[in-house]
């Protein structure tokens, strides 16, 4: 018991001396790279965890320029794909007959501002961040294998699926993402990042159906993605303690 607390308190002790000498070793850029799992949420996703059941691969960079301590701003640039099937699910019986299925492409262009809510940089802490951006689409939606018969007395099918049909296909959508992470310095200037991102945005034809679908479900994307950071340019040292008795 007692190398335990002994194990314990040396941990401690040493995590926050890391953290002290982290605090006065502060970069002002970054650049980052992204990779993981874009997920998507509307129409085609019964349940809250049915997006899991078909990722998209998520590749994303991005760079910051720190205003505080405790803030940066970002540029990000990404590229990933969200897809969803129908003939994935059993329950409920209607969505193996109705088979409407797609693939959206995404290429997205964002500006964020970061949060350290600890104030400094230390060698584990959290972070969250919110923005604004524009995503560029490609949807490629497929209704081909609808069994057209079952649904003869559905409104939505007879009448929704051929207004969607006529609707035009976003290409460029504005999009509002927000998210949080964990960063986990390696070294003084590498750094590994665990990170959810979640896009608010104003279109229901990220699958490409809507009326034919669930019009009140709305659709949305996010990932959940683990990074590769790394600082350079003059240190700040403006965080650092001032030594008393000297000018």
């Amino acid at each position: 018991m007692k190398t335990l607390k002994a194990l314990i308190t040396s941990v401690f002790i040493i995590s926050f001396s890391f953290a002290a000498i982290a605090q006065l070793k502060s970069y002002p850029y970054e650049v980052g790279i992204n990779l993981g799992a874009e997920l998507y949420s509307g129409d085609l996703t019964p349940t809250l965890l049915s997006p899991y059941k078909s990722p998209g691969l998520f590749l994303g960079f991005s760079g910051s320029k720190k205003l505080t301590n405790a803030f940066a701003i970002q540029a990000g640039l990404s590229f990933g794909k969200v897809r969803a099937n129908d003939a994935n699910y059993k329950n409920p019986e209607y969505r193996q007959q109705r088979n409407f299925n797609f693939k959206t492409s995404i290429t997205e262009l964002t500006a964020s501002l970061l949060w350290n809510p600890l104030g400094t940089e230390r060698i584990l802490f959290p972070y969250f961040f919110a923005g604004a951006g524009i995503s560029f689409l490609k949807v490629r939606r497929d209704y081909s294998n609808l069994n057209a018969e079952y649904f003869s007395n559905d409104p939505a099918i007879t009448d929704g699926l051929p207004q969607d049909i006529a609707h035009r296909l976003p290409r460029l959508i504005p999009v509002l993402p927000a998210g949080a992470g964990i960063r986990y310095f390696l070294n003084k200037k590498i750094s590994l990042n665990l990170q959810t991102s979640y896009r608010l945005m104003s279109t229901d034809y990220l699958d490409g159906f809507s009326k034919g679908a669930n019009p009140s479900k709305k659709d949305h994307y996010y990932t959940h993605t683990m990074g590769l950071i790394y600082s350079f340019g003059e240190r700040n040292t403006l965080s650092c303690p001032k030594l008393s008795g000297k000018k």
